[in-house]
């Protein structure tokens, strides 16, 4: 899944979740993701990363991020 952006990095601070473990920060440039990520951090929200990618064409593949 992609990094949340900032409407549900809101609603994922207001529910309690402490963790968020994504696959990719596709959009990481943009100010949308980078106000989401100063969001989470700032309300101690843990970001973690997949290190790996799944190919959903070729689900058993998995592609590992540089």
């Amino acid at each position: 899944s992609l990094f949340p952006c900032n409407e549900c990095a809101k609603a994922i601070i207001q529910s309690g979740i402490s963790l968020i473990v994504y696959e990719s920060y596709k959009y990481a440039h943009t100010e949308v993701t980078i106000a989401s990520k100063r969001l989470l951090s700032s309300s101690g929200v843990e970001l973690v990363q997949l290190p790996y990618a799944i190919d959903f064409k070729h689900p058993e593949t998995l592609i590992r991020h540089n």
